[in-house]
């Protein structure tokens, strides 16, 4: 509030000095001093800033007092001294400041209501509203801290413009209507550069969504808005990180190479959801192809079960064979823009923690989220034979499907040595 007046008349002695008391109107509290100095050096006439002054503010004196609360109704007093001493005390005044925009919402009213593998659910405390009600709350967040905190700040920065909101209400940008959201559709992915922005209704504190990636990290901020304006953004609450799941997909195994007795293939990990991946286990079956006689079970007809079918553990730190592990870190940056916590999380436990820069150009997914390659090896097959072999890996949460079977043919061989000859008769 800028507060004005007339000097008086002095009666013969000039005037050293003023005092303001203040208090809210109707209240009990007791009258509240302006200090005497800082009173003295910011009491100026009117128009010493430049402004115009016309004839019925000539003489007048100016003094701004703040910081006041918004909203409220307050009364003034001030007299004058001279070498002689007080005048009496001025008739109250009454102002009203203006309502302004809502208060920052208190990141330490945030409280997590709902968690699961695919929901999170938080509310807030309601701020103080400053003399205007909330039209709405706006909420912004995702699976990317780092484009989660560049929104924040950039809405921060264009609170701080002139622009034509002012002029026509604070609207919800993309046309959206209170109780609506956009930008969440990439939430579930691996890599994302989405922020959701949504609008909620005036009288919930509350946000839930949905269709989340398990043990991914999540990070949200929220704001307050009225008619004067969009409130600060609350600090941003973060990591709130979706519960564990089982894998759920995994792709098949990719055969390199065959010979008469063996096969080396390569497996690469699923996305563990959130659960560290322990173990893994493959399964071969013969489908078709040549035995001898001591093979065959003679009552079925159908090879002994050791030919037919097996199933043994495989080496989860067996050798990498995908040739961009380790390749040099190139100069313009490690490219972490689009990376979530989960994705890197998955470079680590896979053995190649801090080289997103060379993946820049792959799409991960929950069968293959870095697409690295492991070498395992199945010998003691036989020759000229068809098998299918299947894997699953196991987390601490349960195991994954069995991937599709992936077909193969071992390398025929020269027969065995004939037994030798008799001769029945000469």
């Amino acid at each position: 509030i800028e507060l004005k007046w007339w000097v008086p008349y002095h009666n013969g002695a000039p005037i050293e000095r003023y005092e303001i008391l203040f208090k809210l109107l109707k209240s009990d509290d007791e009258w509240t001093p302006i200090d005497e100095r800082h009173l003295a050096e910011n009491t100026h006439e009117h128009g010493h800033d430049g402004r115009r002054t016309n004839a019925k503010n000539i003489g007048s004196l100016t003094y701004r007092i703040e910081p006041l609360r918004e909203n409220l109704d307050y009364v003034f007093m001030l007299r004058a001294k001279n070498s002689v001493g007080w005048s009496d005390w001025s008739d109250e005044s009454g102002f009203k400041t203006k309502a302004v925009k809502p208060a920052r919402i208190d990141s330490r009213g945030f409280e997590i209501t709902y968690q699961d593998t695919r929901k999170i659910a938080f509310k807030w405390v309601a701020p103080d509203n400053n003399g205007e009600e909330i039209t709405r709350y706006e909420v912004l967040g995702g699976p990317n801290s780092r484009m989660v905190r560049w929104a924040r700040l950039t809405q921060m920065i264009l609170s701080t413009t002139v622009d034509c909101e002012k002029l026509f209400e604070f609207l919800i940008p993309g046309g959206l209507e209170v109780g609506e959201r956009t930008g969440s559709k990439d939430f579930a992915e691996l890599k994302c550069e989405e922020c959701m922005y949504a609008a909620v209704l005036p009288h919930e504190t509350t946000f839930d969504i949905s269709e989340l990636l398990p043990g991914q990290d999540y990070w949200f901020t929220v704001r307050a808005v009225n008619k004067m304006g969009r409130g600060e953004f609350s600090d941003i609450t973060g990591p709130i990180t979706t519960y564990p799941e089982k894998p759920s997909a995994i792709m098949p195994l990719a055969v390199r190479d065959t010979d008469e007795r063996s096969c080396r293939f390569s497996f690469k990990f699923p996305y563990n959801m959130g659960a560290g991946i322990f173990e893994a286990k493959a399964q071969l079956t013969r489908t078709e192809g040549p035995l001898a006689h001591h093979e065959v079970d003679a009552a079925t007809g159908e090879p002994h079960a050791h030919l037919a079918s097996r199933e043994w553990n495989l080496d989860i730190y067996s050798k990498i064979v995908s040739d961009w592990v380790d390749v040099e870190l190139p100069k313009h940056g490690r490219g972490l823009v689009l990376v979530t916590s989960a994705l890197e999380r998955a470079f680590k436990e896979q053995g190649a923690e801090g080289q997103f820069h060379n993946r820049l150009d792959f799409v991960p997914s929950l069968e293959n989220p870095i697409d690295l390659e492991r070498l395992a090896e199945v010998d003691g097959l036989r020759p000229g034979t068809y098998y299918e072999i299947r894997w699953s890996c196991g987390s601490t949460r349960g195991w994954s499907p069995w991937s599709e079977p992936t077909k193969f043919l071992t390398e025929a061989m020269r027969p065995d040595t004939p037994e030798t000859m008799l001769i029945p008769s000469l």
